[in-house]
């Protein structure tokens, strides 16, 4: 009978405890909500939104890629260090040297080039797999050695592409402001596309393990041969805090990056990695802590956080810092620059495989680029639906010089335009659209007209103070002559199923110009 007893008395402890076990386990196991808000607040701050987007634009939602939440033991299970540098995809540290390209160079060449390269199982140090920093940059610096930001080079691999190091010519071009000329080298940028971009301000512990599981596994979005990369937007550099981690302490030696500068402007870099473990002695209080507020503002939150950094690749060159790369503390997403009053941003894209399947091969000669405005329509009579697609993204902040670039005035420039996602709004696939195109039943559209710069413009305060004469340059002459309009549609594997010219007399490119087939 007390045999009896005991075993109940040890089955009634036995299955609370249990029970406790198996809802711990289910709660472990329960997807941790993410909240659209963290990538929804950088999208409405005008440096991350292009004059011609909508306000509330969103290059996510238009992707197959959804945002699935991690569960807090994947969350647990986070490694903690990960340095995708060491991946083949990733084609090495580059050097800007004393061009304004940091951001194409963190962007561009640096993420997107490792993200494609990964996703396609390819070896990133091959020309003719890795990605050059100078063809985006070159769309957005007025054709002057200027700075761009990290939206320019996303929205250019995202609406035009980006080619190949080899045929581009190399990972930098030494000509500011000129583009590469030929229908071969824009055909191959079609290739390299990214599917969606985004960005997040790192400034909660959701975020940061937000940024760290995209830097493990993409979070586990969609598939690839590594781990994830990210740009970061550095608010303010010239008195920039870079220590060296001293001696006994993990990665002893190495240099950190503990709080951004406020002389002047802000840089982008690529982020490679991460390490839980690095740290630094911020206040000099002898201790290494992530619990105490030390920066007094009487809450701890990752600005104090003194222990976890990124591994960063900068654009330096490798006699920089560790052969390029640096530690930047967790706690510098927190901060902001008195010169530039922005919180830093983490840029993150999804590559692409799409490959062009409808495109316009132009040739034509104009000798001020930026007064440019390309727009195209498709129609389609079934359902008297209209879409629309625009190519601001390579003309907008051109500069006013030929198409080519500066010199360039009387040599004729051929480009291409991949209509693919133009195509694919109208639900139809590309074999049906060329079928329709061809008996009337759709109507292609391409519309040239001038932009006038004064509608991008806001209307500045009238001030009483008189402004001294400066000497202006004569208005230029606007020159231009459209000469070939050819319409190509592709299948899958890149073979040509059939070509058709557009244009059977050169236009005048000084007005506007519409072409339309069938006519």
């Amino acid at each position: 009978m007390k045999l009896f007893e005991t075993s109940v008395l040890i089955s009634v402890l036995i299955m609370p405890f249990a029970d406790a076990k198996n809802s711990e386990l289910q709660q472990e196991n329960q997807p941790v909500k993410i909240n659209e808000n963290i990538f929804k607040e950088a999208r409405e701050l005008p440096y991350f939104r292009l004059p011609w987007m909508e306000e509330k634009y969103d290059r996510w939602s238009q992707s197959k890629v959804a945002r699935t939440a991690l569960t807090k033991q994947q969350l647990k299970a986070l490694p903690s260090r990960v340095d995708n540098s060491e991946n083949k995809a990733w084609q090495g540290i580059g050097d800007q040297g004393r061009t304004n390209s940091c951001s194409q160079e963190g962007t561009v060449a640096g993420m997107l080039s490792y993200e494609i390269n990964a996703y396609r199982n390819r070896d990133g140090r091959k020309a003719e797999n890795s990605l050059p920093s100078h063809f985006s940059w070159n769309f957005f610096n007025k054709a002057k050695n200027g700075g761009a930001e990290m939206i320019h080079g996303l929205e250019t691999a995202y609406t035009i592409g980006i080619p190949s190091q080899k045929l581009y010519g190399g990972r930098y071009n030494d000509l500011v402001g000129h583009w590469p000329n030929g229908y071969g080298i824009w055909h191959d940028a079609m290739k390299n596309r990214i599917a969606a971009y985004d960005f997040v301000k790192v400034t909660t512990p959701e975020k940061l393990q937000f940024a760290k599981a995209w830097i493990h596994n993409h979070a586990g979005w969609f598939k690839s041969r590594g781990g994830g990369m990210l740009t970061i937007d550095a608010t303010g550099l010239g008195d920039e805090k870079i220590k060296q981690i001293p001696k006994r302490s993990h990665e002893a030696g190495k240099h950190i990056w503990t709080d951004w500068g406020s002389k002047y402007g802000g840089h982008v870099m690529c982020v490679v990695g991460y390490d839980d473990e690095v740290g630094y002695d911020v206040n000099n209080d002898g201790k290494i802590t992530n619990d105490l507020d030390i920066n007094n503002d009487g809450e701890v939150t990752i600005a104090d956080y003194e222990r976890g950094a990124f591994i960063v690749a900068n654009s330096w060159g490798k006699n920089w810092a560790d052969e390029g790369k640096v530690y930047v503390l967790y706690r510098c997403l927190m901060s902001r620059s008195s010169f530039w009053d922005r919180g830093p941003f983490m840029a993150y894209a999804v590559p692409s495989n799409r490959q062009p399947r409808a495109t316009i091969r132009f040739k034509a000669l104009h000798n001020k680029r930026d007064n440019i405005q390309l727009g195209l329509s498709l129609i389609d009579r079934n359902n008297n639906k209209r879409y629309e697609m625009n190519t601001h993204a390579m003309f907008q902040n051109s500069g006013a010089v030929p198409l080519g670039g500066p010199g360039e005035e009387n040599k004729d420039f051929e480009w291409g335009i991949d209509l693919t996602r133009l195509v694919e709004q109208s639900g139809n696939n590309f074999e049906q659209v060329l079928k329709d195109l061809q008996v009337g039943k759709a109507k292609l559209e391409i519309h040239f007209t001038e932009r006038k710069k004064d509608a991008d413009k806001k209307p500045k305060k009238k001030k009483n103070k008189k402004k001294k004469d400066k000497k202006r340059s004569p208005p230029i002459e606007v020159k231009g002559q459209l000469k070939e309009v050819e319409l190509m549609f592709w299948n899958k594997s890149g073979t040509m199923l059939g070509k058709k010219n557009l244009l059977f007399k050169e236009k005048t490119l000084t007005e506007s110009v519409e072409i339309s087939y069938p006519n």
